[in-house]
């Protein structure tokens, strides 16, 4: 019995039937009275069938597409169309395809494939289901067909598809139902094809499509960032084994491989930047989160990230005798960021510099070699020292108030006399004489620098060639007349 077909399978009928030869039509109408048919799938625009035929342990799957007029075979024929297809049409059109709402049984076995979540991620188990029973798969599919064909198992035939067999396979190297990632992929590959899924009894579908993690970038409070992970689209629930449920349809998540600095930042709570982390977000974890991943930035604005070389800078603090140096390390001019011993600091909201690490530990050794500064932390010199430092220092920026009192800014050739027990400066300069103090002329002495402090509080340098040669003589002279001794002459 014939039955009016809609037109667009009608189309696809008449193109078929034109396309094949005499002699396939025939053994299509043929294959029509000797094997069964089998509604698989009817999705919007795609329709499956099953051919089952006696000897045949893979029914193969004919895929109709009637709105575009084409067709697909699982079967090796290189017909095209197949003796499947042709078949199908006409079982259709001649109203023998057994379907879920005709009613109608075949007295076969199906395979259903049932999810379970559980608390490590999904599960699956395959059961033998027919038109009143129903066992659970213990051993391969394979082999259970293979039985079932020789008489030792005693169960009606099994109607599987390429896929059922290629799932076989690819479950016969599970240890238990629990599913990896790995597995989850291929199996989903499979199983997007196959009607009878379910999931905790619920009838679901599977994709091939996977759900994608992104990176997003929102505002956390003033100048405040968070980085986290989200999923794209938004699943309904998640799997812990990398499987998520969406609209009623299984997804694999696509897992992301990424070092360990990044992975805080692609959790589902993220990672909070502020203030002096914000140069890391916008030069480090950005630009690499985004070789991995796509970023939605949903921020108004963001700063700018910009190259600037960075430059020695050092501050120098006087307090009493003493001066604290505190080297720092400053990109741009004006200043965008600074290292210090305090650590990493923006200075600009608009713009975030690129930080050059080698160039900062070449500079950081250069200060050491140069002044003997260490980087790392404040730095106290004391009277001579700091004079000397200073010295060393001018090739550097230099920053910070009440530097003069040890600033030495000209060169001094000293005449001497003695007046209420104290050694007075006599200089050629237009400066008025001054008593100078003997202990900075010991540590003078001592470290072979021409520098001495005047009672007033300032530093002179002494005549290199004068300090040579009267330095010492001066200091026995000092030193006899503190004690009371004959002078030396």
């Amino acid at each position: 019995m014939n039955i009016e077909l809609s037109q667009d399978l009608q189309d696809l009928f008449e193109t078929v039937r034109e396309d094949c030869s005499s002699s396939l039509w025939s053994a299509a109408v043929e294959l029509t009275r000797r094997a069964e048919f089998h509604e698989h799938a009817i999705l919007d625009d795609e329709q499956q069938y099953l051919v089952l035929h006696s000897g045949d342990v893979i029914s193969p799957k004919v895929i109709l597409w009637p709105t575009d007029l084409n067709w697909a075979c699982s079967c090796a024929s290189s017909d095209d169309p197949c003796l499947h297809t042709a078949a199908v049409l006409i079982a259709i059109k001649s109203k023998r395809v057994i379907t879920a709402a005709s009613g109608s049984t075949s007295g076969l076995n199906r395979i259903e494939y049932r999810f379970q979540a559980e608390q490590q991620g999904l599960s699956l188990t395959r059961w033998i289901v027919g038109d009143s029973t129903e066992q659970k798969l213990t051993d391969s599919l394979t082999s259970t067909i293979a039985g079932i064909e020789s008489g030792r198992i005693p169960l009606q035939p099994i109607s599987a598809a390429s896929e059922d067999l290629t799932v076989d396979e690819l479950l016969s190297e599970q240890r238990n139902n629990l599913l990896p990632h790995v597995a989850l992929l291929a199996v989903f590959r499979c199983l997007a094809s196959i009607p009878h899924v379910y999931l905790d009894t619920q009838r679901i579908g599977v994709s091939n499509e996977r759900i994608r993690v992104q990176a997003r970038l929102e505002s956390e409070e003033e100048n405040a960032y968070r980085i986290r992970g989200i999923y794209d689209p938004e699943p309904d629930r998640i799997f812990a084994n990398g499987a998520a449920l969406l609209n009623s349809t299984l997804h694999a998540i696509e897992l992301v491989n990424v070092p360990a600095v990044l992975r805080k930042a692609l959790s589902f709570e993220g990672e909070v930047f502020r203030n002096n982390d914000l140069a890391r977000m916008i030069t480090q974890v950005l630009p690499e989160l985004r070789k991995r991943v796509d970023v939605d930035l949903a921020v108004a604005t963001l700063p700018e990230a910009v190259e600037a070389l960075p430059k020695l800078n050092i501050h120098a603090a006087v307090i009493d005798d003493i001066a604290v140096f505190t080297p720092r390390i400053v990109y741009g001019d004006p200043p965008l960021s600074e290292l210090s011993c305090e650590g990493y600091r923006l200075l600009s909201q608009s713009q975030v510099p690129r930080r050059n690490r080698d160039r900062e530990l070449a500079l950081i050794q250069e200060l050491r070699n140069d002044t003997g500064l260490v980087f790392e932390r404040n730095n106290e010199r004391r009277g001579l020292t700091a004079i000397s430092t200073l010295q060393s220092a001018s090739k550097y920026q230099l920053s910070g108030e009440s530097l003069d009192r040890f600033r030495v800014t000209e060169e001094v050739t000293p005449n001497f006399s003695w007046s209420g027990g104290q050694l007075i400066l006599l200089s050629n300069s237009d400066h008025e004489a001054q008593a100078i103090d003997m202990d900075s002329l010991d540590a003078a002495l001592d470290i072979g620098r021409p520098y001495v402090r005047l009672l007033s509080g300032n530093w002179i340098a002494l005549s290199e060639k004068w300090f040579a040669r009267y330095a010492v003589r001066l200091r026995e002279i000092f030193r006899a007349q503190a004690q009371h001794q004959e002078l030396p002459r």
